[in-house]
């Protein structure tokens, strides 16, 4: 089914009168009204994430070139749907993404393209507000790669806060390298217990919330980066840019390739036979199911764009 945006309760809405593009706006303001929903509960909760990227019609976000080297940075994207991008970023208070995404494409995570754009939250702050970059660099591997190749003026993201495991952030003044960090925001957290490498995302935005006032994230990517928070349920919404393209599955990478849906499973779905949970149950984003708010949108260019609150709302 295709479904088009409705109409959208305009709670600190974006102008839609001057956007250029009503359904792009609405998506931006239906979002938005999803996090003020959020942020009405007690201020102990984590933050709003949403994990918002753009897939091929096969589902690859990023390709392993000829080196072997993977890289999200494709061109997938219209310029309508890239300009959602910017317009979602615009309503979120941090951008995330993960250390090979940060080494590899150096992206810049700004809001460049967004009209609407607004000053600085913070105090004396006469410039434009840009969300917050966030990378999760558990070793400081990402970091230390780019900044041998580039110092700290070829890193294109303003002022990222760089997320690392705790004992490697106690251990980066002992180093003859230490001074490599100096000036970067690097935010200490807790390392995964349940798996060999990476971060405790619970305490990544916990951290986040805490100690920089972050109240809502956007995950970009790379694919391990979105599957990790998709395992943890670390997600309260999925904006998917969907491109009429084919990549492949010889090169191509699925966007949730390390997603473990058993992991969602509630006990309260039964598939009738074995009385094991429906691992389909967990993965059915319902459009006719106006607890999810589930829709595919056309006409942003000559992409598709499915949108839906994440499916622990429609347990």
């Amino acid at each position: 089914a295709i479904t088009r945006s409705r109409t959208v309760p305009q709670e600190e809405n974006v102008d839609t009168k001057h956007s250029g593009d009503e359904t792009i706006a609405d998506i931006v303001t239906r979002v938005r009204r999803w996090q003020m929903i959020k942020n009405a509960l007690p201020p102990d909760k984590l933050p709003f994430v949403s994990l918002a990227y753009a897939q091929s019609l096969d589902g690859c976000v990023a390709v392993v070139d000829s080196s072997n080297e993977l890289s999200s940075n494709l061109p997938l994207s219209g310029e309508e749907s890239l300009l959602l991008t910017h317009g979602l970023r615009s309503i979120h208070d941090a951008i995330l993404v993960g250390g090979n995404t940060f080494a590899v494409d150096n992206p810049r995570l700004s809001i460049r393209l967004w009209p609407h754009k607004k000053k600085s939250r913070e105090k004396n702050g006469n410039h434009t507000y840009q969300p917050k970059p966030v990378v999760l660099d558990t070793e400081l591997t990402s970091l230390r790669i780019l900044l041998s190749k580039h110092g700290g003026e070829g890193i294109r993201a303003q002022n990222p806060i760089i997320c690392c495991a705790q004992d490697v952030f106690d251990d980066i003044n002992h180093e003859s390298d230490g001074s490599l960090f100096r000036g970067a925001d690097i935010l200490p957290c807790k390392r995964d217990t349940t798996s060999s490498k990476g971060l405790d995302l619970g305490d990544v935005l916990k951290q986040l919330r805490e100690r920089r006032g972050i109240r809502s994230v956007m995950v970009e990517g790379g694919a391990a980066t979105l599957a990790a928070f998709a395992n943890k349920r670390y997600v309260d919404c999925i904006c998917i840019t969907i491109a009429p393209k084919l990549i492949g599955g010889r090169r191509g990478v699925s966007a949730f390739g390390g997603f473990a849906v058993n992991s969602m499973n509630s006990g309260d779905e039964h598939d009738g036979n074995d009385g094991k949970s429906s691992i389909s149950s967990w993965c059915n984003f319902d459009v006719n199911d106006n607890r999810s708010e589930a829709m595919f949108i056309s006409g942003i260019g000559s992409d598709c764009i499915f949108l839906a609150k994440w499916p622990k709302y429609v347990e």
